[in-house]
């Protein structure tokens, strides 16, 4: 009499237990993966937000001076500014026009990073201008 077999051999449910991990540990490993890109991009967002926030601000207090200033953020991320003056020819036109080099340097978010951002702005000549 030929026996019937019912069910799974145990080489098979081995095979498919193999199979199930590998599956589970490539997921796994892109749910970690897609939290650190997460985390990173989140990073970068805060960083350009508090850059256009320093960038809109340079000229906001009084008229635009060509130097450099440094400071750090609360979050502890470092920052210089450079203010220069593209149109040096000494005309006496009332409007200039200015670049603006932020540097970014951060520690505090993992591996030290550094970010640039440039701008030009058009504002009215000063009189520590004069001299260029």
């Amino acid at each position: 009499m030929k026996m019937v077999q019912h069910g799974f051999s145990l080489i098979e449910v081995m095979a498919a237990i193999a199979v199930m991990t590998l599956a589970l540990t490539a997921l796994l490993t892109l749910a970690a993966r897609s939290s650190q890109l997460q985390q990173r991009a989140s990073t970068q967002v805060e960083l350009s937000l508090d850059a256009r926030s320093l960038l809109d601000g340079a000229f906001a207090t009084g008229p635009p001076t060509v130097g450099t200033w440094r400071g750090q953020l609360s979050d502890g991320c470092r920052w210089r500014l450079r203010s220069s003056r593209l149109d040096a020819a000494k005309d006496s036109s009332d409007v200039h026009l200015y670049q603006l080099d932020l540097d970014l340097s951060t520690s505090g978010y993992g591996p030290q990073r550094s970010y640039r951002f440039t701008t030009l702005r058009v504002g009215p000549g000063s009189a520590s201008d004069a001299a260029l």
